[in-house]
């Protein structure tokens, strides 16, 4: 995480604590002392829990506690304020809570909206539908290339330094029925050069264009040479382009993984030499021998 966030961050600045530092020193009386600021309605009310136990779900002892324990960790460090998403509201709070109780002091929290994954759910390693701060250039430019529509708007918001103003600009040109095509390249420039430069972003562009738009090879693509039969599985894992059986199967079943052209259905599917294709961007050279 440290490395994703120094692209944003200056870490000259920022002092990283574990909370493990304070944490495994409280014992079982701490922590009955800590849950007595709250009550069972607090979290039942939280409207994620009210839907599970009203569906009959089950929720876990151990949610309710991981806010305190979160909030300890605020107290802990004196916070005056809170940052995190939407999401991370209610354990925030919970916080706030404890250091008005504790320490008579009144802090604060700043909870910012969730930028969602490229498909409109949240972001997921499991999903593939992330985009990661430290993703290469052309990757960053062909992910944000994928996003819906729909998102268009939000990722200038939150994923870019643009202003208000210059937000809008782009809102009405989508209302007035412009491709969103030509305007998510702009967005996907505006990205990839706040976090690199213009010169990768021109680059990303430019590679975007040849290898998705006119669905050309690039020109510098890896090779990979086997001395054996193998599958598409391992093919797939020796590229690096999975890490598990689980991830190819979910690549295969997204008709994600082709070779020579053609979509691969099979995780036993026996390869031969050819240019093995996943997704929109990623290619390797197969060589057998």
């Amino acid at each position: 995480y440290k490395k994703q966030a120094e692209k944003i961050l200056d870490f000259s600045k920022i002092k990283v604590r574990y909370n493990s530092e304070w944490l495994k020193k409280l014992n079982f009386e701490d922590i009955l002392k800590l849950t007595q600021h709250f009550s069972v309605g607090d979290f039942a009310g939280r409207e994620l829990i009210k839907k599970r136990l009203s569906d009959n779900k089950r929720v876990g002892l151990h949610e309710f506690l991981y806010p305190v324990m979160q909030g300890y960790d605020s107290y802990f460090m004196d916070t005056d304020l809170q940052l995190g998403g939407t999401d991370q509201t209610f354990n925030m709070q919970a916080g706030r809570t404890l250091i008005k109780d504790l320490r008579n002091k009144e802090s604060f929290v700043l909870a910012t909206a969730i930028l969602e994954g490229i498909d409109g759910r949240k972001m997921s390693k499991s999903w593939g539908n992330a985009i990661w701060l430290d993703d290469k250039p052309n990757d960053i430019y062909a992910k944000t290339m994928a996003i819906k529509d729909e998102l268009i708007l939000n990722y200038f918001l939150l994923a870019t330094n643009l202003s208000l103003e210059e937000i809008a600009k782009f809102e009405k040109r989508l209302k007035s029925k412009e491709n969103p095509r030509d305007i998510k390249k702009e967005l996907a420039f505006q990205i990839v050069k706040e976090l690199y430069n213009d010169k990768s972003a021109q680059k990303a562009k430019e590679e975007f264009e040849k290898t998705v738009q006119n669905k050309e090879i690039p020109d510098d693509i890896p090779q990979l040479t086997f001395y054996d039969k193998f599958t598409i599985t391992e093919a797939l894992m020796a590229s690096g382009f999975i890490k598990s059986r689980s991830e190819a199967k979910r690549l295969i079943d997204q008709g994600a993984v082709e070779l020579n052209g053609k979509k691969v259905h099979n995780l036993e599917f026996e390869v031969e030499a050819g240019i093995l294709k996943v997704g929109k961007k990623r290619f390797v050279k197969l060589m057998v021998k």
